[in-house]
């Protein structure tokens, strides 16, 4: 934890502490929409495999 705070302080001061919260906003929103996807792909793979 340690790490990330003083990587996200360092990239705080230097693009500015908007820049780092659009950023991990936009990653959480990848990450999310990646997770659906793979639910998907994984819910269509069973409903096949039951019929």
């Amino acid at each position: 934890m340690n790490f990330f705070m003083t990587l996200s302080n360092v990239y705080g001061r230097i693009y500015g502490t908007d820049f780092v919260s659009k950023g991990l906003l936009r990653y959480c929103e990848l990450d999310t929409f990646a997770m659906v996807v793979i639910y998907e792909f994984w819910k269509n793979e069973i409903d096949n495999y039951s019929n």
